[in-house]
């Protein structure tokens, strides 16, 4: 394979990083300086924030609707972990769904949005075998493992409903924006992973980025690199409480909400205390490279990795509007983005030609 482009470029970072922010920056280049400096063609963008958030949704819609706590699939409440760990990997699932579907097009479902999402979120959760593990309708110590759609025909109606301001969104975003070709793009994926505060290397699956990197499908790791903003676990819950407090505006679209949400102090202890990047870094034997294994295929892949160093806080300026960004700003930025991107193109360039 050719490429005069990164063809998918993975954002990862702990929660409040600047994944978003470094999206943002790097969206309102020029697209010739984008290529020419940063190996990035016109970006189509993915994330999996926009489906923890259905998620929580769905629980506290099944809550009100079934009337007891009990109803609840994904979540005990809204600010505690994920009953069971494996859906990190249905999120995982998710991503590989919405690139598949980007490249091939598929015409949008005559079906209702909440409907379709909810036969996606059964779809994905199946992928990761959780089923066969949890027992099939079982209520176990952490929640119900239930397939949505097993739900009576009267509680989906109402759940539908609920979920419709947002799966409409999400919908509409999806199957109105294909573009006729991801050959002349390049998909950006943005997803943060970790472990519990503490943890001993390596992270146990599903924790962490080495399971998550290998859940990715083939037509994913065969063309990715990845940009990792780095900060420390410290800065990411303090950066992540000022976010949190900020007005979340126009939080109807999926870019508002990845920039926009808070996540749980629980959440950032138990999943985000820790993450994998620079064990994996060490372990890969390859400079500015991870060794990933695919799981659903068994075969190793070479992933380039580049860490933009955000220790100093570079991005917290673009989440402002772009017309009041200051210049000294941007050209700091600037000059740590091509200091970041120096190793990475090298490496995908030798990798991919």
């Amino acid at each position: 394979m050719t490429s005069d482009h990164i063809q998918t470029l993975l954002l990862c970072a702990l929660p409040a990083s600047g994944k978003s922010e470094t999206r943002k920056f790097l969206s309102s280049l020029a697209p010739e300086d984008l290529r020419t400096s940063f190996k990035i063609a016109q970006t189509v963008q993915l994330d999996d924030y926009p489906y923890v958030d259905v998620m929580k949704k769905v629980d506290a819609a099944l809550e009100s609707i079934i009337g007891t706590a009990r109803a609840r699939m994904f979540y005990p409440h809204p600010d505690e972990l994920f009953f069971h760990k494996e859906d990190w990997e249905t999120l995982i699932h998710l991503l590989n769904e919405d690139y598949d579907d980007l490249i091939d097009r598929p015409a949008r479902p005559e079906v209702d949005s909440g409907r379709w999402m909810c036969e996606r979120l059964d779809r994905a959760r199946e992928k990761t075998g959780a089923y066969q593990t949890w027992g099939e309708g079982q209520a176990s110590e952490g929640g119900r493992a239930t397939r949505i759609l097993s739900l009576p025909e009267g509680v989906l109606e109402q759940l539908y409903a609920v979920l419709r301001p947002t799966t409409d969104v999400l919908m509409r975003e999806k199957y109105d924006c294909f573009p006729e070709t991801l050959e002349d793009k390049t998909v950006v994926i943005e997803f943060a992973r970790g472990g519990s505060q503490g943890s001993e290397m390596p992270l146990k699956p599903p924790m962490g980025y080495e399971y998550s990197f290998s859940c990715l499908s083939d037509r994913i790791l065969s063309g990715a690199a990845v940009l990792y903003v780095w900060v420390t676990p410290e800065m990411s819950r303090a950066k992540n409480i000022a976010r949190a407090q900020e007005k979340a505006g126009d939080a109807a679209t999926s870019a508002n909400l990845s920039l926009n949400h808070g996540v749980p102090e629980i959440v950032m202890l138990q999943d985000y205390g820790v993450d994998d990047i620079e064990y994996l870094l060490e372990k890969s034997g390859v400079a500015n490279a991870v060794m990933v294994a695919s799981k659903a295929s068994g075969r190793p892949f070479v992933i380039p990795l580049s860490r933009f160093d955000n220790r100093e806080d570079l991005t917290t300026f673009a989440r402002s509007p772009q017309v009041e960004w200051a210049k000294d700003d941007v050209d700091r930025i600037r000059a740590a983005f091509e200091h970041c991107f120096g190793g990475l193109t090298e490496q995908y360039t030798a990798l991919h030609g």
